[in-house]
């Protein structure tokens, strides 16, 4: 279900050239977690304060958040219908 799209936050490499990213996309959000546990956090959605909960999460694997999604073999860049045409695609 989660194969193939493109994440704007993708951060990995396709050293194979087949326009998949070779290391799999995972989506991790503390903030998430914690509005979902304490909904009176939500009043603190799009500020500083909870990008900074993010941040900290990805720097510090201890607190390292649940997986929320895994795609493994995430699409690189835009689609270019040029370099699909090359490779046969629609």
């Amino acid at each position: 279900m989660w194969s193939g799209n493109r994440w704007d936050d993708y951060r990995g490499y396709d050293l194979d050239g087949d326009g998949f990213g070779d290391v799999p996309y995972e989506l991790r959000s503390l903030s998430g977690e914690l509005t979902a546990k304490h909904p009176e956090l939500r009043l603190l959605a799009g500020t500083p304060a909870l990008a900074l909960i993010d941040v900290a999460a990805h720097a510090m694997p201890l607190l390292q958040p649940r997986l929320i999604l895994r795609d493994p073999h995430p699409r690189m860049g835009l689609d270019d219908p040029v370099r699909e045409e090359r490779r046969g695609g629609d």
